[in-house]
């Protein structure tokens, strides 16, 4: 099928459709290779350089509002899902590649770097030879709120970021669990801080002075990037339990849009396990 560069012209195809359209559309397009396939803009997107590919059936890719302009290219195969939360703030394209019928998820006012990269599976097998029993099946992969990924991180499949989760300059997540306000680094990564949390506010263009008014904050300040698990949040086994067993597009549409609605500060959050 030709790429479709113009959203605001398409007309729903094989049961394609689009719902919504970003303010721009910069170097960008959407290809659907297979049926009943969703791509979902909220208001206040905005995308530059940006490839939406649904090459299988029943999927869904559900892009929320940010502030800045975002390049995405994501791809996703069969009964597969991506969701992208609000005031996502990307430095270069993001790769996304959901596949095995499992899903992407990345909740609100993430920040992402360079040469970052997201995906679910491994895209071929790998058997144990003894057993035959297959070693690397696909799995979703979670971000929670505000987590950063420096420049050129790998987040591998099975992966589960929470809330203000920070993945150092070249880190490869390799499908555990990293918790909230900790620094990773390495690979595999490993845990380098602890009790840490990050400003999305640039410093490059920063002077003396103005490096010497944010060498340290009052605490209040820090109030909102501390996340710690309550009542409010929720597991991300259940939203991958749902977003599983939902197969109408329909519904898996409006369960996102109400976990978009359920802005609980601690929604995605988890203390810090020490590894044995």
């Amino acid at each position: 099928m030709s790429k479709i560069t113009d959203i605001n012209t398409y007309s729903e195809v094989k049961g394609n459709k689009i719902i919504g359209a970003p303010l721009q559309f910069n170097d960008s397009s959407v290809e659907f290779f297979g049926e009943n396939n969703v791509l979902v803009f909220s208001p206040n997107v905005t995308l530059y350089k940006s490839g939406f590919s649904f090459k299988g059936n029943n999927s869904l890719i559900y892009i929320s509002g940010s502030i800045e302009s975002i390049s995405l290219n994501i791809t996703v195969y069969m009964d597969s899902t991506v969701y992208v939360g609000e005031n996502l703030a990307t430095n270069g394209t993001v790769s996304i590649i959901a596949s095995e019928a499992r899903h992407v998820f990345l909740g609100n006012n993430c920040l992402i770097s360079k040469g970052c990269s997201i995906r679910t599976g491994d895209a071929h097998k790998l058997y144990d030879i003894a057993t035959g029993v297959r070693l690397n099946e696909g799995r979703s992969v979670f971000l929670g709120d505000h987590v950063w990924l420096g420049w050129g991180v790998n987040v591998l499949k099975g992966s589960r970021l929470y809330s203000g989760t920070i993945a150092g300059l070249g880190a490869v997540l390799t499908g555990k669990e990293y918790f909230s306000n900790t620094a990773y680094g390495g690979n595999p990564a490993k845990p380098i801080a602890h009790n840490v949390c990050f400003d999305k506010k640039g410093t490059h263009g920063m002077s003396d002075a103005d490096k010497e008014k944010i060498s340290r904050v009052d605490l209040k300040q820090l109030n909102g990037f501390i996340f710690s698990v309550d009542e409010s949040t929720i597991d991300f086994s259940t939203i991958d339990e749902i977003l599983t067993e939902t197969k109408d597009i329909d519904k898996r549409y409006r369960y996102l849009s109400s976990l978009q609605s359920y802005n609980k500060h601690n929604r995605f959050s988890k203390n810090y396990i020490a590894e044995d």
